[in-house]
């Protein structure tokens, strides 16, 4: 197969094209009280550039300045909430070789860890890849501006498994630009940015049809980390709460919020489409895929029997069984089907094309067989 390489631009500020035809709001309408939040994740259309971009973390280059930054970053917990204090964008471009993501964050004071084991004690950025959209094996990459970072493989929902603490098994290339000082409060900063080099074709391996082609679309989520600080005699202090005596929490926006300060939801994930267009010759629509409702009233079922499971040690056997968490079987719009054995269970649905069926199971695996 092609040989293909992630790379990530990253100049910290945040990358998105949000629908907001409320036709398209995807809302959780099963009275699940594990409800996050309404289910709209971003979408952003990623198009093609034949012009060769050179990795400084500036993001300068004629193709870059074509495709226009999209909205802010905001709270992690969504809707209700702020969007981020230091703005933060990004917009992205693809090629046969490598995806390129260029984003920017604004930053008044640069800081950064002093040690690779520290980088989530300070601010940094994170990437999330779900390329395969199954809410397992998806990869978190983050980075701080004093150019330490670390990947994780994780086989599930906020469930580790191979980890690299510096990258370089990964084989990872990046570079930072600092438009400021690091870690000098005597001063006040603009931004920082970094590059990223990522040898996806490890990840997509056998998927050779989730390789970035027209249509493919990726789940990919990116979060900022903003832990709050005050210079104490010159140097940088975390601010801390006077009533517990505990560091305050750290603020973290996101590109599509996940109701939840655990941004380890790919479910709720934004959706990256790659477009065949060149990048200034014309516009391509996003095209959702109906069947991701589908997936989502899964989802909800996956939700409600973990609730369920939670009160009860086992799981409902039948959809009447869920009202007990507030689920309403009536709401079901595709016809599921579940079975329920004594370690799990598993719920499936056809698709809306009638080719496959999508099926979720107790750990919230999503997969699809086709239809014999």
């Amino acid at each position: 197969m092609k040989k293909l390489y992630f790379l990530i631009l990253v100049v910290l500020a945040g990358c998105t094209q949000k629908v907001t035809n409320d036709n398209d709001l995807r809302r959780n309408q099963y009275g699940n009280p594990c409800q996050l939040v309404n289910y709209h994740p971003q979408r952003y259309v990623c198009y093609r550039t034949n012009a060769p971009i050179t990795i400084d973390g500036k993001a300068d280059e004629m193709v870059w300045q074509i495709i226009p930054w999209n909205i802010e970053f905001s709270d992690v917990l969504g809707e209700q909430t702020s969007k981020s204090a230091y703005l933060t964008r990004a917009k992205m471009l693809w090629d046969d070789d490598y995806v390129y993501i260029a984003a920017e964050m604004m930053e008044p004071h640069i800081r950064a860890s002093r040690r690779v084991e520290e980088i989530t004690l300070d601010n940094h950025f994170s990437v999330f890849i779900d390329i395969e959209g199954s809410t397992h094996n998806y990869l978190e990459l983050t980075f701080d501006a004093n150019g330490f970072y670390y990947v994780k493989a994780y086989q599930s929902n906020n469930k580790a498994g191979t980890f690299w603490s510096d990258g370089k098994s990964a084989q990872i290339g990046n570079a930072i630009h600092l438009e400021g000082s690091l870690n000098n409060p005597s001063d006040e900063d603009h931004y920082w940015s970094l590059e990223i080099a990522l040898p996806i074709h490890q990840l997509i391996s056998a998927r050779d049809f989730l390789e970035p082609d027209k249509g493919i679309q990726w789940r990919v989520n990116f979060q900022r980390t903003q832990w709050n600080a005050t210079v104490v005699d010159g140097y940088y202090k975390q601010v801390i709460d006077s009533e517990s005596g505990l560091v305050y929490p750290p603020e973290r926006w996101v590109w599509s919020p996940v109701g939840d300060n655990n941004v380890h939801k790919p479910e709720l994930w934004g959706y990256v489409q790659f477009s065949e267009i060149k990048a200034g010759d014309g516009r391509e629509v996003f095209v959702y895929n109906p069947d991701e409702d589908l997936k989502w009233e899964l989802r909800n079922i996956f939700y409600a029997q973990q609730h369920f499971y939670q009160k009860n040690e086992r799981y409902a056997k039948r959809f009447g069984e869920l009202r007990q968490v507030g689920f309403i079987p009536k709401a079901l719009l595709y016809k599921p089907e579940m079975d329920v054995r004594d370690i799990g269970f598993t719920a499936k649905a056809l698709s809306l094309n009638g080719d496959a069926i999508w099926f979720i199971n107790q750990d919230g695996l999503v997969w699809q067989q086709p239809v014999k």
